[in-house]
């Protein structure tokens, strides 16, 4: 007779541990196995998952800011007048949920514009030697020619122009402060002989600088346009942060906030005067043919630098001297030839061409030969306190409308994390 066999203990121990493991595994599958650190995935929202999936969007959409994804889809896919630009409208929205910028969002304004926004080509305007405009008034983008490049540009000024309604009612400065119409009233007759009005300035400095570097820095990856004074505003946020800059930009009227800041930070009401007639002259020199710069632009940037930059010198921050080199160009010392720091200036200024190559060597010997900038000095702008440069590219002698960006270390003298060829789409 056969004897049956008799079951070892080990296994039946074994089999219960795995009933267990199993389960417990079944439990936590349903729940986040650190409360603390939570990096589970979280499930996207279907509607959400079509509407990207449809439109080749590339970048996530916060749970807090599914709803606000869903009512601008809406509106975006109800225009037929941006069709062609519907992915490059779709992009937009990455900026308005940044929390710096989307504390600025008046939802029901904001939709409404975006609703009647209208985006054509026409290539007529090409000879007026730009590649777009925005038309504030009938809310349309106008391009020279087809492609994302130039549209991200007009999309900031769109964005600028229709993120809230709000208009700006302090119109006079007084004793270092803003003040509306009815407080200047409340002055005293003496007091208001001090007084400056805040519309008697202006410049579209902030305007198209900033437009410059908020597509580069959210969407081209490069500076391609408006260099002199895309290294001003860079220049400016690196003394006062990218909060500050966010708020001048976004603001109802930059030129008041602009110059408040300056005034705030010391510079005389005659030098801002100055700045701005230069400012306005390197955004459209075509404008001021016979216009000669005083020099003051260089001088309040310094001036700004030292008031609010204590732990630093200026005339040894590679960095902000490379942005103060970006700005004055090649050989050209008209920029600062009748700056007071025009001494210093001269030692830091590239003098021709081979001065930039023999300034800037270690930093250029590191990019591939193959890769050509097209721009040079190559321009800076800042994302996270960090400062990257970036323009479009050549590659074996060939301009494909790419981009080329890198961060580099000043100290060390070594580029850092270098990307090319970057497709503008």
């Amino acid at each position: 007779m056969r004897k049956r066999r008799k079951k070892k203990k080990g296994f039946k121990t074994f089999l219960i541990l795995v009933i267990i493991i199993c389960g417990i595994c079944f439990l936590y599958s349903k729940k986040d196995l650190n409360p603390i650190n939570n990096s589970t995935p979280v499930r996207e929202d279907t509607e959400i998952k079509k509407l990207k999936e449809e439109n080749d969007l590339e970048f996530d959409v916060p749970k807090k800011y599914e709803e606000l994804f869903k009512k601008y889809s809406k509106v975006v896919e109800n225009n037929t007048n941006i069709t062609k630009y519907k992915r490059q409208v779709y992009n937009l929205f990455q900026i308005l949920i940044k929390d710096n910028i989307n504390k600025y969002l008046d939802e029901d304004y904001f939709f409404e514009k975006l609703s009647k926004l209208n985006i054509y080509v026409d290539s007529s305007i090409s000879s007026d030697g730009v590649g777009g405009y925005y038309y504030y008034d009938s809310n349309i983008i106008e391009l020279d020619k087809e492609g994302s490049m130039q549209v991200y540009h007009e999309l900031m000024h769109f964005l600028d122009r229709s993120i809230n309604s709000g208009i700006s009612d302090y119109n006079w400065f007084c004793n270092k402060k803003k003040y509306k119409d009815n407080d200047y009233y409340k002055l005293s007759e003496n007091e208001q002989e001090k007084c400056m009005y805040l519309g008697s300035y202006s410049t579209d400095f902030i305007t198209e600088a900033g437009a410059e570097i908020y597509s580069a820095k959210y969407f081209k990856k490069g500076v391609v346009a408006y260099f002199d004074i895309s290294a001003y505003f860079t220049a400016l946020e690196y003394i006062f942060g990218s909060e500050k800059m966010d708020e001048i930009f976004l603001s109802s009227n930059s030129d008041t906030d602009f110059m408040a800041l300056l005034i705030e930070n010391g510079i005389s009401v005659q030098d801002y005067e100055n700045t701005v007639k230069d400012l306005s002259f390197y955004t459209y020199p075509y404008k001021y043919l016979d216009y000669t710069p005083s020099g003051k632009v260089l001088d309040s940037l310094i001036d700004l630098y030292k008031k609010n930059i204590k732990n630093k010198i200026w005339t040894n921050d590679e960095e902000f001297k490379y942005l103060l080199r970006t700005f004055m160009d090649m050989g050209y010392d008209a920029k600062y030839e009748n700056s007071k720091y025009k001494g210093d200036l001269d030692k830091i200024a590239y003098k021709s061409y081979d001065d930039f190559l023999k300034r800037e060597n270690d930093m250029l010997k590191q990019i591939p030969s193959n890769i050509e900038f097209n721009t040079t000095p190559i321009p800076a702008y800042i994302i996270d306190n960090t400062m990257y440069f970036g323009s479009k590219i050549k590659i074996d002698g060939k301009d494909n409308n790419t981009i080329g960006y890198f961060k580099y270390d000043f100290n060390n003298k070594k580029i850092i994390d270098m990307k090319y060829p970057i497709i503008v789409k």
